[in-house]
């Protein structure tokens, strides 16, 4: 039979489609795939060969050649979309999911797909598209930096790198940011995504010179967390100098707009061993010895030891049992006096904190504030212990002559930044109707320097409704009497390791007088605490200290014990209800 002009017409259009899918394929950046059903062939163009990593060597027409290499968690979903769809349960195909790549990584894949029906013999052909979509799906959207997905798949490969060769050298460096939700708070959620993003820039920058593999990422874990993978570290101390490192890169201040702010990070180390086999238990253990590290004061790095199992599950105990212990009403306050050195009379007292633990028993605040500090709930003990403070002073007030007898509260870092503290105040002194000049703020000045300019507005706005304020612990930090100049604070309370070295160091008491002259030129009231003898309180009078505080007085004592010593012989004989036990507390 004679071609007809027509037969030769379809020929050419033909060759021509065929030319156009051709070009089609070569040009976009998605793999193309053409499955004939009736032979159960596939066509995988040179683009999926390249995005699968594969080479022509490996190039194969089955349907296996591409589900043999989707992950085995991903391929039963996979293969339960493509049967809809063949059997016309979906009007398009589509699947996201994890191929492995030539190279051993996983790569992350959108595969679409439209299935060729006949009414008679149903679908006869199947073609689509597959896109490599890794980097969407492992990038870390704000820092640019690998995600938690990504950082899992290069953990996994060098765990089995490291059992195939028997070479446990790498190492997880957990990185937490301190007191990030200081800097929300305080500046905003903008704030907040500028200073994590310069960090994570100068984290890639201090471990950029530590490479020796490219396995080795910083990668951004979640919220303030980033985890550094670092290949080629062949002991602790290698891991220990990259932490060091990480300390310098954040050492110098983050610039936000206007904004200064001292940025320091805790650090849980995990090395490589045998026995983690898997990348959970390396990010478990890297993130136990981090939070052993928080314990260990900001800006610190710790290498993870087994005992410390052991320690953070004492460690989770104590923050659920703390948790409850408000409701529970298992807190006291406790006071301990402060009395003028020349006349020895009771002026004031410190309301400090306990915890009636109902298995440990009564713990100072050492063993449980530094935990509320890290859970966020520090500013509502510091409200609690101010609220029950004053209450208890509103009644030892009564006593003719204890009518202008203050209590000192101290204020934390987190509650210092909090907006509302001025209003917190004023509403608790409103209640228990006491005027300001009762109730003094104590700051340390670590706490203060760390907040500087939020502390200093906040400060002058308490100091202009009365509230009086005291740097505590002087002289341990690293504050100058010209930035104090500067703060509206009316009393100054020497740090109790030079108090108790003046009776045997000159050099101590010529340190003590040297403050105690400064301030009063100022205009400053000043405090001796941690006074324990007869020969330190005399030496302090001597150089015109005004107040001491210490076990030589009395140690810290319940409100029973507090009235019991030093208000009953004043004359308050009407009946006096103790809400909080009975015991003096070292």
């Amino acid at each position: 039979m004679r071609p007809t002009k027509q037969n030769a017409e379809l020929r050419t259009t033909a060759a021509e489609a065929r030319s156009r899918y051709a070009l089609v394929a070569r040009a976009t950046l998605d793999g193309v795939w053409d499955w004939d059903l009736s032979t159960d062939t596939v066509y995988y163009s040179p683009r999926w060969q390249y995005i699968a990593g594969l080479h022509e060597s490996e190039l194969s027409s089955t349907l296996k050649h591409w589900l043999d290499r989707v992950h085995s968690e991903d391929r039963p979903i996979v293969e339960r979309e493509l049967k809809t769809h063949l059997e016309g349960g979906s009007s398009r195909f589509r699947s996201e999911h994890r191929l492995r790549h030539g190279d051993g990584s996983w790569r992350w894949v959108v595969v679409r797909g439209l299935a060729q029906r006949s009414k008679a013999s149903g679908p006869g052909r199947m073609a689509g598209s597959m896109m490599d979509v890794t980097n969407d799906k492992t990038s870390d959207p704000l820092t640019g930096l690998p995600n938690r997905l990504l950082l899992h798949d290069k953990l996994e490969r060098l765990i089995q790198r490291a059992q195939r060769e028997h070479a446990w050298n790498f190492a997880v460096l957990f990185i937490d940011v301190d007191h990030y939700k200081q800097i929300n708070d305080r500046f905003g959620h903008l704030v907040g995504d500028v200073t994590l993003k310069a960090i994570a820039e100068r984290l890639q920058m201090a471990i950029a010179g530590t490479r020796s593999s490219t396995e080795s990422i910083v990668a951004r874990f979640a919220g303030d967390e980033f985890v550094v993978l670092a290949d080629g570290v062949e002991s602790a101390a290698q891991a220990e100098a990259i932490a060091k490192r990480i300390h310098t890169a954040l050492s110098h201040p983050i610039l936000c707009g206007a904004e200064e702010l001292s940025i320091s990070v805790s650090i849980g180390i995990a090395m490589a061993k045998p026995e983690l086999t898997s990348p959970e238990s390396f990010l478990q253990h890297s993130d136990l010895a981090m939070y052993c590290a928080k314990s260990n004061g900001r800006g610190s790095y710790v290498t993870f030891d087994p005992s410390m199992q052991v320690e953070t599950l004492a460690r989770l105990e104590l923050e659920a049992d703390l948790r409850k212990a408000l409701a529970r009403n298992e807190l006291r306050v406790f006071y301990q006096p402060q009395m003028n050195l020349r006349t020895k009379d009771l002026i004031g007292c410190e309301a400090l904190i306990r915890w009636q633990h109902p298995t440990r028993g009564l713990l100072a605040p050492g063993e449980f504030v530094g935990v509320a500090e890290e859970m966020g709930i520090i500013a509502s003990l510091d409200l609690w212990v101010m609220e029950t403070a004053c209450q208890q002073v509103k009644e030892w007030r009564a006593v003719p002559d204890a009518r202008a007898l203050t209590v000192s509260v101290n204020v934390s870092a987190q509650h210092l930044l909090q907006k509302d503290l001025k209003e917190a105040v004023k509403a608790v002194l409103n209640r228990h109707g006491l005027p300001p000049s009762a109730l003094c703020l104590e700051l340390t000045e670590t706490v203060l320097m760390e907040n500087l300019d939020a502390g200093n507005q906040l400060m002058q706005e308490l100091r202009a409704i009365g509230v009086g304020l005291h740097m505590d612990d002087f002289g341990s930090g690293y504050s100058s009497f010209r930035q104090l100049s500067e703060l509206p604070f009316d009393t100054l309370k020497i740090d109790r390791s030079f108090i108790e070295r003046i009776a045997v160091n000159g050099q101590s008491r010529k340190v003590v007088d040297a403050i105690s002259s400064m301030a009063h030129t100022m205009g400053l009231k000043v405090v001796g605490e941690g006074i324990e003898d007869r020969s330190q309180a005399e030496l302090l009078a001597s150089m015109d200290c005004d107040i001491g505080q210490g076990y030589f007085f009395a140690k810290p004592l319940d409100a029973r014990s507090f009235y019991t010593k030093y208000l009953r012989k004043k004359g308050m004989h009407r009946s006096f209800a103790v809400s909080h036990g009975d015991q003096a507390v070292a």
